[in-house]
């Protein structure tokens, strides 16, 4: 039994139920991958619990790979907040790049960038996780805690009801 006991009715219900939605306790947003469940936890954890917590509802924290990904998060959640971005190798033998939960690596990061102070600039060489704040991707060294979103992504639910009707 999940912890989050109305995600579990969620998933159960998804399949013969006529409509689509969201966890009590969830927001519905519609964004670039499509319509995704989420709730923010503003009380900060270190990386690998909030990925943790997630994980344990089946839920995912956001990935960040566009500009209008970026753009989406960034309102969904102000303030500094984690993202699916780890310093790691993929599989063996493979490079130390910055990958999302999966291993694939994340091309399209817009990193935090200060033009007039260059060693500021992110991510810093000791940064091993990600982070989104202003609009911008941070790196975080591995003890650091920040707020996080849980997101649930709802689309392919509602594509199977609309293919249904």
């Amino acid at each position: 039994m999940k912890v989050f006991s109305g995600l579990t009715l969620f998933a159960a219900v998804q399949g013969c139920s006529t409509t689509c939605g969201c966890p009590s306790g969830f927001s519905p947003k519609n964004g670039p991958e499509g319509t995704i469940c989420y709730k923010r936890y503003i009380t900060a954890k270190k990386y690998e619990n909030a990925k943790a917590h997630c994980q344990k509802m089946d839920m995912y924290l956001p990935r960040i790979n566009s500009d209008a990904e970026l753009e989406f998060y960034t309102g969904v959640s102000s303030g500094s907040t984690w993202v699916q971005a780890e310093k790691r190798k993929g599989n063996p033998g493979t490079l130390l790049k910055w990958r999302d939960w999966k291993g694939n690596i994340l091309r399209n990061q817009e990193w935090y960038n200060d033009p007039e102070e260059k060693d500021k600039d992110e991510p810093s060489k000791d940064d091993v996780w990600g982070y989104i704040k202003a609009g911008s991707v941070w790196g975080a060294t591995q003890n650091a805690t920040r707020a996080y979103v849980c997101e649930l992504n709802i689309q392919d639910c509602i594509d199977d009801q609309l293919k249904n009707m």
